[in-house]
């Protein structure tokens, strides 16, 4: 019968550098995705943020008026306006229009707040 020292036990035992270091970044970047994904609005949703999100073809209207006095804020789109844009950031914008009317601020409110986050207003809608 063969015994085996605790030093070649422990050996036998003990996971190669590469492996940890493979896991750790493996773990990094799932976590960073599931951020990225959180960030996107991506991840499921439960069934009464589903509802909320339904659409709403009268808010869908304001949206597009409110929407159509911006410029694209990424600055990759020219001058498009928000409301044709079809980058993730117009989508982004289109979105919290959508997150402040739901919430109940007036469309006067909503431009006044995009305004301040993002500016891009144009000149002709300048609010002062």
């Amino acid at each position: 019968m063969s015994h085996k020292s605790n030093q070649q036990v422990r050996t036998q035992t003990r996971w190669h550098p590469a492996i940890i270091a493979a896991i750790i970044i493996g773990g990094i970047t799932l976590f960073a995705y599931a951020v990225h994904l959180f960030q996107q609005g991506l991840l499921p949703q439960s069934t009464e943020q589903v509802a909320a999100n339904k659409f709403d073809p009268s808010l869908e209207v304001i949206v597009s008026t409110i929407a159509a006095k911006f410029i694209c804020a990424c600055g990759d789109c020219g001058n498009l306006s928000l409301d044709v844009c079809t980058c993730p950031d117009a989508a982004k914008e289109r979105e919290m229009i959508r997150r402040y009317l739901r919430a109940g601020q007036l469309p006067e409110q909503v431009i006044v707040t995009i305004n301040e986050l993002f500016g891009g207003l144009k000149p002709e809608f300048n609010i002062e």
